[in-house]
């Protein structure tokens, strides 16, 4: 597509609603799969509505990698992804009949510090995004808070990666030696209607029971999330429903000679720190699932969700955006 044309293109995605497939245009960086073996979707709680692969770049050169965080922008009508790598990404799902089809690259921003510089290193590590005023009707006044591994951290951005401010941690959360590993520290993040922002590591802490996760309030309150049955299961992602209960996206991966597995469980706050779990759906490559490292999570609209897998820069892996319905999911 030629520039211009690419540039009425691009204006006509932020401001006219949601894309369909008479949208699309020429080209593109995503291109169907399936994921689903013959007849194994409603069976496991779940219903697939598109599947995606995105090419490692996007149209401008962009390394498209270890995706691990999103949030859907309903005021904006668009999709956030952030990457390991330091980078915020704006993309458009285009949709068919109700189905995801495609995907359109907007735009991409690397994440800053404090003085204005790229992050490098290990304070690249961005995990999840919990997002603010995604659907006040107002437009412009979107804020992303993000949060960070291996240097754990909550930090509020614009859309454009540009810092605004960092959030207090509870006691514990900010220690990188009170987590399992490295790797297994600060992972989900989710604004709560009422709780507020809530935070939790991809592995137990030393201080939580075996196969318990906390889920911490960064304005207070403390919640034990019991990890599925699967072996090595982790907690990848968190979002919230309207009346306040969790949608939580596990992830169990043992070694080449087990299956990879990928849970959905719902999860309901009491104020006494109690928390009552109800297992959704569960995907098993062993039953034939195409399965990746999915580890972000987003809701669309009701019942319906993105997830994107985490390549994590390997060729042997892929990057995957899907769209999905939770069949047996309250939304009230």
């Amino acid at each position: 597509m030629r520039r211009a044309a690419r540039l009425v293109f691009l204006a006509a995605a932020l401001t006219t609603g949601p894309l369909c497939a008479a949208d699309l245009p020429a080209g593109g960086f995503a291109r169907p799969v399936e994921l689903a073996p013959p007849g194994g979707t409603l069976t496991d709680g779940i219903e697939v509505l598109g599947a995606l692969q995105l090419d490692t770049r996007a149209p401008d050169g962009t390394p498209v990698t270890g995706l691990s965080g999103l949030a859907w922008d309903e005021d904006e009508q668009r999709l956030y992804a952030v990457s390991d790598r330091g980078r915020l990404l704006h993309l458009a799902p285009v949709f068919g009949d109700g189905r995801l089809v495609s995907l359109v690259y907007l735009a991409s921003y690397p994440l800053r510090d404090a003085d204005g510089a790229a992050l490098s290193g290990s304070f690249q590590d961005a995990e999840d995004i919990a997002i603010e005023n995604a659907e006040n009707g107002i437009a412009g006044d979107t804020r992303l808070w993000i949060s960070f591994e291996r240097r754990p951290r909550v930090v509020r951005y614009t859309p454009q990666g540009r810092y605004r401010e960092r959030a207090m941690l509870p006691p514990g959360l900010d220690d990188p030696a009170g987590y399992a590993t490295p790797n297994q520290a600060l992972e989900s993040l989710v604004l709560h209607p009422s709780r507020g922002l809530l935070a939790a590591s991809e592995r137990p802490m030393e201080d939580d029971p075996p196969r318990k996760v906390s889920v911490r309030g960064l304005e207070g309150g403390r919640w034990r999330y019991p990890l599925a049955s699967a072996p090595a299961s982790s907690l990848v992602a968190l979002e919230v429903l309207p009346g306040g209960s969790l949608v939580a996206l596990e992830r169990a991966f043992l070694s080449i000679f087990t299956p990879l597995v990928i849970s959905f469980s719902s999860a309901e706050l009491d104020d006494a720190g109690g928390m009552r779990v109800r297992r959704l759906a569960r995907l098993d490559t062993s039953r034939g699932w195409q399965l990746d490292n999915f580890e972000g999570l987003a809701r669309h609209d009701r019942d319906r969700f993105f997830i994107v897998s985490d390549d994590n820069g390997r060729e042997a892996q892929r990057t995957l955006l899907v769209y999905l319905r939770l069949t047996g999911l309250n939304t009230d």
